[in-house]
């Protein structure tokens, strides 16, 4: 297929790779990279002047779609890499093995492929909601006082089977969308995510002026490390066990003669159940997952009236939780 198609990647370790990389043939293992984003935003934004207030108040809605091909640790073309491990002599005091001598030998040290990777797809929904007052309560004080909600469902793959979340309990990945799985993993939905924002502003004279402000932030959940656990990404590995021992692939040795055999079917165990494999690292997704927020304080005093910000004497604390 197109993806996994191209030269296959060989690593003569010790220098022997051009232009500073560390291959001496082929391309880097996060190639191809096929990526594709679409972002879409409804906002709507009223404004209300009454008397000595200016009322504000919208929404925000937004819909994620973010879609990500890649290999990463080999690449899809697969990966010979020559040690020194399989020149070596055992038991001896000095070494002389040879790292180019291993691949004129076709003795790798490590051989491997990412198994077709499938998209690591991501699909979200994220409503905000907003009513803001700004009251002039005197021709010197003025006070803003606000109130968002953010509303965040929990993500979702774009197929069943698309995401697994590692359960530690019995070493087992639980696939999203299969035999009943929730395809949003199980996360807990929250309506809590109230951020309140309250500033003052009062004129002492013509030339200066204070300032106070509070308010809370909340951060989006990143998608980076999320729920693209094995078998959604897979790939096939074997580095030599001991000694002068060629690397074994499906019971056999792998070298560039022999070729890296076909991937092994993935069983699926009942209830959409993956078992894990020995020496893999896995992503766990929280559950009961709540968005982290930043609490802000601000104190200052500008110079000048007509100043927004405050350049001068500032006293600025940020809590993240």
């Amino acid at each position: 297929m197109p993806f996994t198609s191209g030269m296959v990647s060989i690593d003569v370790q010790g220098g022997f790779g051009a232009n500073g990389s560390s291959l001496m043939v082929g391309y880097s293992a996060s190639q191809p990279w096929d990526r594709g984003e679409t972002n879409i935003n409804l906002v709507n934004i009223w404004t209300k002047i009454h008397n000595n207030h200016a009322f504000k108040w919208g929404a925000d809605i937004r819909r994620l779609r973010d879609d990500l091909t890649q290999g990463q640790t080999f690449s899809p073309r697969g990966l010979f890499r020559f040690g020194s491990g399989t020149t070596s002599i055992s038991g001896a005091k000095t070494s002389i093995a040879n790292n180019f001598a291993a691949f004129l030998l076709d003795t790798p040290t490590e051989v491997g492929r990412d198994i077709a990777p499938n998209p690591g797809s991501w699909r979200e929904t994220e409503l905000f909601f907003f009513g803001q007052d700004t009251w002039h309560v005197t021709n010197k004080l003025t006070v803003d006082a606000g109130l968002r909600w953010e509303f965040y469902l929990p993500p979702t793959p774009t197929h069943p089977g698309a995401w697994s979340n590692y359960d530690p309990t019995n070493n087992t990945l639980v696939q999203a969308g299969i035999s009943g799985n929730p395809l949003n993993l199980g996360r807990e939905t929250y309506l809590h995510y109230f951020a309140p924002r309250f500033g003052l502003a009062y004129r002492l004279n013509e030339q200066t002026v204070l300032r106070s402000a509070f308010g809370i932030s909340y951060a989006p959940f990143t998608n980076n490390q999320y729920a693209f656990n094995y078998p959604l990404r897979s790939n096939q590995d074997s580095s030599q066990a001991n000694g002068n021992a060629l690397p074994v692939l499906q019971g056999g040795p792998a070298n560039m003669a022999t070729g890296i055999p076909a991937a092994p079917v993935i069983a699926v165990l009942p209830a959409g159940l993956v078992a894990a494999r020995p020496g893999e690292s896995y992503t766990v997704v929280d559950k009961h997952f709540q968005q982290p927020y930043v609490e802000s304080w601000n104190l200052c005093h500008s110079a000048r009236a007509a100043q927004e910000l405050c350049p001068g004497g500032r006293l600025r604390l940020a809590i993240t939780v």
